[in-house]
């Protein structure tokens, strides 16, 4: 990296103008949606753990993300009872802290964009109380850094720490210029400053995160988080040899070559946008098949008989909830369960309690014949049972 010939110059080889579209798409789409608070709530808490944990996980925090969305669900005064935390939950404890500083920015009405000033402060906050030999949280570095390795494309020296400030500075006047402004997609500029920033190294640890942060705050500003604060920490996080070997190959020539760079992070928001999709089709489609159960519940087939038993219903409705989907951004409705595990389900004792397996395995095949549920064999050839979506058009 020759800084000496450093600037803000790169040049792109595409227009990107397929995967923008599609990006468009899915941003309308969910913005054309109802969606119940509840649901908006949820969305926000799931993104928000993922974003966290994606972030952190790229620099080696060994905590899962079910112990990241734990350790955040607990209040602030159980948190602050654990002796000793560990460094990995007071860096997960940092990023929440930058994280919630970004969006209580965001939500003044007055927000003009970030500052020097800004950056130094979100950086004490995501480094604050972590113990890193060169890294003074809140302070630009007094010394030279190497990052990177040869297996993932290379290693990295950041920019001279004498002019890390003129470059800062420097930063922050090609972002919020008009030619930048104007010329370039917001989602495109988000993930340009990401580069631009990561590449500058500013700070003696936290420049990864503190770069995420800053894309996920101009994605939001443009209008693309929608229905929570999110970015593309996860995706990084699931793809991070490609980040960091992508990062270090745009930085080989001069002017940047960022075709390879940008186009990953395109895809990658096109997924995440592709995810919050599927998160409130996927819900919506399971609320019309409840509704659909409750419908059918109360609607009679003769004189005596309704289309669902009591029976019936009480089983179905316990079914939706316990096939809820694995992943809640994957575009799968449903969980199949094998039979065996759902004969067993407490719930579903207390139902059939005074019936036998037999009548048991008849209602199963009597709610498939109707069309409310599927039944496929699994590995051991062994039935599974999942809700049928069919059942809305036909009832």
């Amino acid at each position: 990296m020759d800084w000496d010939r450093f600037s803000f110059e790169f040049r792109l080889n595409k227009s990107f103008s397929d995967v923008l579209i599609s990006i468009e798409g899915y941003r309308r789409a969910v913005e054309r949606i109802y969606i119940p608070s509840a649901w908006k709530t949820e969305l926000n808490r799931l993104n928000r753990i993922r974003a966290i944990h994606g972030t952190t996980a790229i620099e080696g925090n060994l905590m899962s993300e079910d112990q990241v969305r734990d350790f955040l669900e607990r209040s602030s005064t159980d948190r602050d009872s654990e002796v000793p935390r560990s460094a990995d939950q007071l860096q997960v404890q940092n990023a929440e802290r930058a994280q919630e500083w970004i969006r209580a920015r965001i939500s003044t009405p007055r927000d003009v964009g970030l500052t020097l000033e800004n950056l130094l402060y979100l950086h004490k906050l995501i480094t604050e109380g972590e113990h890193s030999a060169d890294n003074v949280s809140g302070r630009l570095r007094s010394r030279s850094v190497v990052v990177g390795s040869k297996d993932l494309g290379g290693v990295h020296v950041g920019a001279p720490h004498d002019r890390l400030h003129d470059l800062l500075r420097e930063f922050f006047d090609w972002l919020y210029s008009r030619e930048t402004r104007e010329r370039w997609h917001s989602v495109v500029r988000a993930f340009l400053a990401h580069f631009f920033l990561v590449t500058i190294h500013p700070f003696g640890d936290g420049n990864g995160r503190l770069s995420r942060l800053i894309e996920a705050y101009l994605l939001f500003v443009g209008g693309y988080n929608i229905h929570g604060f999110y970015g593309l920490s996860n995706f990084f996080y699931q793809n991070a040899d490609d980040y960091r070997t992508l990062l270090q190959r745009s930085r080989r020539s001069h002017p940047f070559d960022l075709t390879e760079f940008i186009e990953f992070g395109l895809r990658g928001f096109e997924n995440e946008l592709e995810g919050i999709n599927s998160f409130i089709q996927v819900r919506q489609n399971r609320m019309m098949y409840m509704e659909t159960l409750k419908r059918s519940h109360s609607t009679k087939k003769s004189a005596r008989r309704y289309v669902l038993s009591n029976r019936e219903y009480r089983f179905l409705m316990h079914l939706v909830d316990e096939t809820n989907p694995i992943d809640p951004f994957g575009n799968r409705v449903e969980k199949r369960m094998p039979l065996v595990e759902i004969r067993s389900n407490p719930f579903i004792q207390l139902i059939y309690n005074e019936v036998s397996t037999r009548t048991f395995m008849r209602d199963i095949e009597q709610l498939r014949e109707k069309g409310f549920v599927k039944l496929t064999p699994n590995d051991d050839n062994d039935p599974c049972i999942s809700i049928d979506l069919s059942a809305i058009e036909r009832y």
